[in-house]
């Protein structure tokens, strides 16, 4: 490669990777994303050939030439599914992962990855609006009954 000889900065190095990488890996990456994951299309479509499925048809069928799975807890990763598939990596924009038959895929030695704490904030808000609205359901009222906080408790 003529250009590689003449190398002057870190970035002719950084094309020479990508080069690299797409001598060893020809074809796009194909990704199956669930089409109830949040921004999926907008997430997903720049890093490979992106297709949005429906929950319900993400089926061994449907991930048959996919390289990537992107769930929600609403459907079931396990063999029965991943039978037949070439599938490499599964992610799943949910906190928990028990939708996911995580000694399978260990098996296969197919990666994974979970949203773990993704939603702490909004669980955080809950906890705080279920006090609030625990209080004023009891009749407790903030401002009165000495000291600030001492009327609601949880």
């Amino acid at each position: 490669m003529k250009w590689a000889a003449e190398r002057e900065d870190n970035r002719d190095q950084d094309a020479l990777v990508m080069c690299q990488r797409k001598a060893i890996m020809p074809r796009r990456v194909k990704i199956v994303c669930a089409s109830d994951v949040l921004a999926g299309e907008a997430a997903f479509a720049s890093l490979g050939e992106l297709e949005i499925v429906p929950p319900d048809r993400v089926t061994a069928d449907s991930l048959r030439d996919a390289d990537v799975l992107i769930v929600r807890s609403t459907v079931r990763v396990d063999e029965e599914l991943l039978a037949g598939t070439r599938v490499v990596f599964v992610g799943t924009a949910t906190a928990g992962f028990d939708h996911l038959d995580v000694a399978f895929l260990r098996r296969r030695a197919i990666r994974w990855a979970a949203a773990r704490g993704c939603n702490r904030e909004a669980v955080a808000d809950y906890v705080v609006a279920a006090c609030l609205q625990s209080g004023i359901a009891w009749g407790a009222r903030p401002g009165r009954g000495g000291a600030a906080g001492s009327a609601i408790r949880c």
